[in-house]
């Protein structure tokens, strides 16, 4: 293609485009010494460029470098927006936090108070044990207390009986009539017994060392003691009564009798067991000790 060259801007522009035509248009008119500054230019040249192509990488590194930065600053403002969500939650649960702490409080001074009733509670309950122990003492006393009534009763029944039987009918029971029977001692003052005849000479046997105080305490609890004349000779009758009569009713009227004439020298005494029942055994005891049964009906 041929070029029209008119001016000195198109002889600078074939120049600057075709690098032959240059050096031998340098060479025709003597100034190859130009070659290297068009070197130098060219060289200049083609670092510019390079420098804008870096300079446009740089400037679209920075473009990206803003736009991941621009997504960055929107995801910390999301987490800025969430981290403030968090701190009102976090807020809303710390009051809440303080609420249950007081209510904690209030229920740790509620199981407190509940704490004190129980243990007041249970000292009512132990004081009201100690109390129904007392009354079932009571109780149990008054159960006592009316046993030994009934047979207080019981036993005064069978004395009354004895006494009506023994004052009828001594003289069968001994076997030899029996004169003057008279009732000289008893445990009971409405029988009226003549009872100085019996004590006092007791308690002379006693001051003068005759009989001892276990044998003085055996004689006054002696249920009942007759006398009566029988051949013209007094005759005491000692006598143990109960409902059924057992040995050691036996036992103890025997003894009776027995200090009876420690006590009252050169008189005779005649024991005898008085009750509605007794059984065989009882029976030969007592007649092997020669000890009289006295029987009524309860």
């Amino acid at each position: 293609m041929t070029t029209q060259i008119r001016t000195i801007e198109d002889i600078l522009d074939v120049l600057n485009s075709d690098p032959e035509i240059r050096l031998r248009f340098f060479e025709v008119f003597g100034l190859s010494s130009l070659t290297g500054l068009y070197a130098r230019m060219d060289t200049f040249e083609t670092t510019q460029q390079e420098m804008l192509v870096t300079q446009r990488g740089m400037l679209e590194t920075l473009k990206q470098h803003s736009k991941i930065l621009e997504r960055h600053s929107e995801a910390l403002e999301r987490q800025g927006r969430i981290l403030e969500q968090h701190s009102e939650e976090l807020e809303r649960q710390g009051r809440i936090l303080e609420q249950h702490s007081e209510e904690l409080r209030a229920l740790r001074q509620d199981v407190t108070t509940l704490s004190q009733h129980v243990t007041t509670l249970s000292q009512h309950v132990t004081t009201l044990s100690q109390h129904v122990t007392t009354l079932n003492g009571r109780a149990d006393t008054m159960s006592a207390d009316i046993n030994t009534l009934k047979s207080v009763v019981v036993g005064n029944q069978a004395e009354d009986k004895a006494v009506n039987v023994i004052q009828a009918q001594l003289g069968t029971i001994v076997g030899s009539r029996v004169r003057r029977t008279a009732l000289r001692y008893g445990q009971r003052r409405s029988l009226q017994p003549d009872i100085e005849s019996y004590i006092t000479p007791i308690e002379d046997a006693f001051d003068d060392g005759i009989i001892t105080l276990p044998e003085r305490t055996s004689l006054m609890e002696t249920d009942l003691v007759f006398s009566g004349t029988v051949q013209g000779v007094l005759h005491w009758f000692p006598v143990e009564v109960s409902n059924t009569i057992d040995s050691n009713d036996v036992a103890r009227v025997e003894e009776s009798a027995r200090l009876i004439e420690k006590v009252f020298v050169d008189k005779t005494a005649v024991p005898l067991a008085a009750g509605a029942a007794m059984s065989d055994e009882v029976r030969q005891h007592a007649a092997d000790a020669d000890v009289r049964i006295v029987t009524f009906e309860v």
